[in-house]
C-alpha cells in the first residue's frame, strides 16, 4: 500500500477504523480484518473549546468492559487473615476458582478515580498503624505527630495540640469530572486511543485489509485487532493509533519524525488500550487474582481529597501514605511466614502471566506512562484496567523472593524450568514512572503545621529512587530491536527532567546516541548515569564508549545489582558545592568531550578482592584475576570502620550490611533483623545446595570467597550455618536473601586499604581507588589509566581516569570520608578526569 505522505508542518497523524465482520456471510474467527486510514491533525486549534490542551483524565472510558471489577469501600480495607486451605470457602460458590479467592471480601462500590466527591472523613490513625510507623526504621526515624488516633476499638484519642482545619473559604473548587459516553469528541473531528502492544515475531505475518489494499502485519497485532473489534467502541466507528500502521515504516524520515511525537500522540488520546495477547487457560484466575489484591492498595486512596484545601489535602496524604506502607507490611509478613499454601494453585499461572513478551518491550515505558489508572488491559476477551494490576503488583514487590522460590519449584514438577524472572518489579518501576508524572503537585499549606509530618513524605509507591534512576533501569532490563530505542523510548515520559535532546535520529551511532545521552543528564545535574556502569570496555565499531557512558544495551537483567537507598557520601546535601558556596558542576572538556571531569578526592584504594560469582562469569573478560585476591595489609577493626554501627564492635555486622547494600529490595534501610543472613546459609565449605534451590546463587556468592580476609579473619568464620535448631525468621531471611541476590549481580566484595568491607562492580582490580565526587550520594570506583596534556602548547600534565561504577563502602556512605578527610583538612578537594 501506497502511503500518503503527513503535513510535517502540521501535527498530522494516521489514524485507523477497523470495520466490523461480514456476518453474517464470513466466519468472525477467520474472515480478514478490514481497515480504513485516514488523517488527522493534533494541533491544539483542533480541539473543541470545552477540552484542555494537555488532558487530566481520559475521556474515553472502559470502565464497563472490566468483566467483574472488585467492590470497594472508601476506608482501605484490612488484609485479610489467611486460613488454612483446607477451611476456606470458595469464591462465590465457584468450585472451579482456586480456593484463595476465598480471602478477599466485598464491600460498598466505590469509583477509584472520583472518590473525592463523596466527601469521605478525614481516617484516623489507628493502633496498627503506629505500630508499623514505629518497626518500619525509615518511617520511624522521619516521624511526627500531632494529631489524634484511635484505639484499639476505632474510638478517637484526640490529641489537644492538633490544629483546627482551614475554613471553608480556603477550600479550592472541586476538578470537573470527564466527559462521559463511550466516545465523547475532544477535537473537532473526534476522539481516538491509541494501543500499547509488543509487536511479536517479524516473521509470522497476516494478512489484513487496509485502506482496500493487502497488507501483512505480525500474527499478534492481528489478533489483538481480531478481539477489539468485537468491543462496542470499535463496533461504533472508534479510531485507534497503531505504530506498525499509522507509521510509514520503510520511511525513515517519517518514521523519525513521528517517533518524536509519539509522547504527544498517546498524551492526547482520549485513553490506551493495552493487548496482552491471547487467553490462556488460567490467564481468567490471574487477573481475577490481581483485581482483588489490589484493592489493599489502591494508589488513588492517596489522592482522594487533592481537589480540597492544601492543609486537608497534605494531611490525607500523609495518613493515607502510612496506611499503604503499612497494607504493604502485612502482606509482606503473610506471605512470607509459610502462608503460601492457599495461593499455590495460582503460583505458575501467575509467573506465566508476568513473562508474557509485552511486559518486557522497551517502548511500553512510556506508552503505560503517559497512561492513567483507567488503561483497558485486554487479555483475549477479557478486559481488566491498569489500576488493578498496578496495584497489585505494588503489593507483590515485597514477595518477589518468595514468589521465585515457591514457584520455581512448583515449574520443576511440570518439567518445566524458570526461563527468566518474573516481571513484577520492573512493572512496579513503570507504574511509580506513570503516577509520578501525573500525580498532583499540591499547593503550600501557608505554614501550618500538618497533623503528621514524614520525610521525605508520600511517594508514588513502594520502589525508592529517583524518576530517573528508574528509568535508566527500566532501559536495563527491557527489550528493543533497535538499540538507540533504549533512549528515544524515554525522551517523553511525564515527570523527567527535560534533557533538551532532539528529536530521534536513527541515523546516528548507538555511540553517539548513547553519549548524548548521558552528557544531557550529566549537564542536568545528576551522576545518576553512573549506577549502571561497571567497568567493562564498550566499543562500537571499533570506536570505544567513554567509560561514563552506560552502555544500556546490555542483554536484559547483565547490568550490575543498583546500590539502592538515601545515600549522602558527599554530604547532606549533595549539590555540586564546596566550602562556602564554590560551585563545582561536572563539565565536558572543550578540546574533547569525551573527556568529562567531576570534582572528589580519593578516600579510599582497593586492596583485596572476593571472587567473581560463577554465574557472572560468562560476561567476564578474563584480564586479570577472578578469584580472591587477599590484601596487602592487615586490617584490625577500629572505631573510625564503625559508621552506621558506631556502638558495636562486630565486624560481622559489615559483612551482613554489605552483603544487601545496606537496604531491602526496594531501597529501605536495612535494619538490625537482616543480621540473620549470618545464620541463613549451610556451611560455606560443605557440598552446595541443591541446583534448584533458590538459595544456590547467594551460597556460590560467599562460599567462592570465603578464604578473603576481613578484620584479620576469613570471611566463613563469621558465618554460623543454619541449623533446624536456630531458625531464623522467614520473613526476615527472605528479605534479607532477596536483597543479597538483588545487590550482588554483577559485584564483588572488596576490602580497601583502611580495612572498609565493600561491595564493587566486578571488574574492579586492586589498587584502584575510591572516590567521593562532589555532588554524588555514592562512592565511585576508578581507574588510573594514564596521561594527558591539558591547555596548549603542551600545558599542564594531568592523570587521566575510566570510571569502574558505583560502590558501597560500609562505614563511608553518610559523609564520613567527608568528615575524616576534607573538614580535618588532611585532603582539598581536587578534579578528576574521566575518559
Amino acid at each position: 500500500m501506497e502511503y500518503k505522505p503527513l503535513n510535517s508542518a502540521e501535527a498530522e497523524i494516521r489514524l485507523i477504523t477497523i470495520l466490523p465482520p461480514p456476518w453474517p456471510l464470513g466466519d468472525p474467527n477467520s474472515d480478514t480484518i478490514r481497515c480504513t486510514i485516514e488523517h488527522v491533525n493534533l494541533l491544539p486549534s483542533y480541539l473543541l473549546p470545552i477540552q484542555e490542551i494537555t488532558p487530566s483524565a481520559p475521556s474515553i472510558l472502559f470502565d464497563k468492559y472490566v468483566h467483574n471489577p472488585p467492590e470497594e469501600i472508601f476506608i482501605l480495607p484490612e488484609p485479610p487473615d489467611i486460613r488454612d486451605q483446607d477451611e476456606a470457602e470458595n469464591f462465590g460458590g465457584d468450585e472451579k476458582q482456586p480456593k484463595v479467592f476465598s480471602l478477599f471480601r466485598k464491600g460498598i462500590v466505590m469509583d477509584p478515580g472520583v472518590s473525592a466527591r463523596d466527601e469521605p472523613d478525614m481516617p484516623s490513625m489507628n493502633v496498627k498503624d503506629l505500630l508499623s510507623v514505629i518497626e518500619n526504621e525509615e518511617l520511624n526515624s522521619n516521624f511526627s505527630m500531632v494529631m489524634g488516633y484511635e484505639d484499639e476499638d476505632g474510638n478517637p484519642i484526640p490529641n489537644p495540640n492538633i490544629k483546627p482545619p482551614p475554613t471553608q473559604e480556603n477550600k479550592t473548587e472541586p476538578k470537573k469530572e470527564p466527559l462521559q459516553g463511550d466516545n465523547p469528541p475532544r477535537f473537532t473531528w473526534g476522539n481516538y486511543v491509541a494501543m500499547s502492544y509488543a509487536w511479536g515475531d517479524p516473521n509470522e505475518t497476516k494478512e489484513i485489509i487496509l485502506d482496500g489494499h493487502s497488507h501483512q502485519v505480525t500474527t499478534n497485532l492481528e489478533s489483538g485487532l481480531r478481539h477489539f473489534r468485537n468491543m462496542e467502541y470499535f463496533q461504533k466507528g472508534g479510531k485507534i493509533w497503531i505504530d506498525a500502521l499509522c507509521i510509514n515504516q520503510k520511511d525513515i524520515p517519517e518514521r523519525n519524525e513521528q517517533v518524536a511525537k509519539m509522547g504527544l500522540i498517546y498524551k492526547q488520546a482520549g485513553n490506551i488500550i493495552v493487548w496482552l495477547g491471547p487467553e490462556s487457560d488460567s490467564s481468567d484466575s490471574v487477573i481475577m487474582l490481581l483485581e482483588q489484591f489490589s484493592i489493599y492498595y489502591r494508589t488513588e486512596f492517596m489522592e482522594a481529597m487533592d481537589d480540597k484545601d492544601p492543609h486537608t489535602a497534605h494531611s490525607f496524604r500523609e495518613v493515607a501514605h502510612v496506611k499503604l506502607r503499612r497494607s504493604l507490611q502485612v502482606w509482606a509478613k503473610k506471605l512470607t511466614e509459610g502462608n503460601l499454601k492457599l495461593f499455590e494453585s495460582i503460583l505458575v499461572p501467575l509467573y506465566d502471566f508476568f513473562i508474557r513478551p509485552y511486559w518486557r518491550r522497551l517502548w511500553i515505558i512510556q506508552e503505560l506512562g503517559m497512561g492513567r489508572a483507567g488503561m483497558a488491559m485486554v487479555v483475549g476477551n477479557h478486559v481488566t484496567q491498569w489500576r488493578y494490576i498496578r496495584d497489585a503488583v505494588f503489593i507483590l514487590t515485597g514477595v518477589t523472593e518468595v514468589l521465585k522460590e515457591r514457584t520455581t519449584e512448583l515449574l520443576k514438577t511440570e518439567g518445566r524450568e524458570m526461563e527468566e524472572e518474573s516481571a513484577i518489579t520492573h512493572i512496579a518501576s513503570i507504574a511509580q514512572i506513570e503516577i509520578h508524572g501525573h500525580r498532583k503537585t499540591l499547593n503550600l499549606t501557608n505554614g501550618l503545621p500538618l497533623p503528621i509530618h514524614s520525610t521525605p513524605g508520600p511517594t508514588s509507591g513502594p520502589l525508592r529512587g529517583t524518576s530517573l534512576k528508574r528509568v535508566l533501569e527500566l532501559a536495563s532490563y527491557s527489550k528493543a530491536s533497535n538499540a538507540r530505542d533504549r533512549v528515544f523510548g524515554l525522551l517523553e515520559l511525564p515527570g523527567l527532567p527535560d534533557l533538551k535532546i532532539p528529536f530521534p535520529d536513527y541515523s546516528k551511532s548507538i555511540r553517539q546516541v548513547f553519549k548524548e545521552f548521558a552528557q544531557a543528564c550529566i549537564q542536568r545535574g545528576s551522576l545518576e548515569i553512573f549506577a549502571f556502569l561497571d567497568g567493562m570496555p564498550v566499543r562500537y565499531e571499533n570506536n570505544p564508549f567513554p567509560s561514563w557512558v552506560p552502555p544500556l544495551n546490555h542483554k536484559p537483567r547483565q547490568p550490575p545489582g543498583i546500590i539502592e537507598g538515601e545515600w549522602h557520601a558527599s554530604g547532606n546535601q549533595q549539590g555540586f558545592v564546596v566550602g562556602d558556596g564554590v560551585f563545582v558542576y561536572p563539565r565536558f572538556l572543550p578540546a574533547n568531550d569525551d573527556l568529562l571531569e567531576c570534582y572528589g578526592f580519593i578516600v579510599e584504594t582497593i586492596d583485596g578482592l572476593g571472587a567473581i560469582h560463577t554465574r557472572d562469569r560468562v560476561h567476564f573478560e578474563d584480564t586479570f584475576p577472578s578469584g580472591v585476591v587477599q590484601p596487602k595489609n592487615k586490617h584490625p577493626f577500629t572505631n573510625g570502620q564503625r559508621g552506621y554501627f558506631a556502638d558495636d564492635a562486630d565486624f560481622g555486622n559489615h559483612i551482613w550490611y554489605t552483603l544487601v547494600g545496606g537496604t531491602s529490595v526496594n531501597g529501605v534501610r536495612a535494619g538490625r533483623d537482616f543480621s540473620c543472613l549470618l545464620k541463613g546459609f549451610h556451611s560455606l565449605s560443605g557440598p552446595p545446595p541443591p541446583k534448584e534451590s533458590p538459595d544456590l546463587a547467594n551460597w556460590e556468592f560467599l562460599s567462592n570467597s570465603r578464604t578473603l580476609s576481613l578484620a584479620n579473619a576469613p570471611l566463613f568464620s563469621y558465618f554460623s550455618p543454619l541449623s533446624w535448631t536456630s531458625q531464623p525468621k522467614p520473613a526476615h531471611l527472605a528479605a534479607a536473601k532477596a536483597a543479597m541476590t538483588a545487590r550482588t549481580r554483577g559485584r564483588r566484595l572488596a576490602v580497601t586499604n583502611s580495612g572498609f568491607m565493600a561491595l564493587v562492580p566486578m571488574y574492579t582490580q586492586p589498587d584502584d581507588v575510591v572516590l567521593i565526587l562532589i555532588g554524588h550520594s555514592k562512592p565511585v570506583v576508578a581507574r588510573e589509566v594514564g596521561w594527558y596534556m591539558s591547555g596548549v602548547n603542551g600545558g599542564e600534565k594531568r592523570k587521566l581516569y575510566t570510571v569502574v561504577g558505583e560502590a558501597f563502602v560500609s562505614g563511608l556512605m553518610m559523609w564520613e570520608g567527608m568528615r575524616r578527610d576534607i573538614y580535618s583538612g588532611k585532603k582539598v578537594i581536587e578534579s578528576f578526569v574521566f575518559m
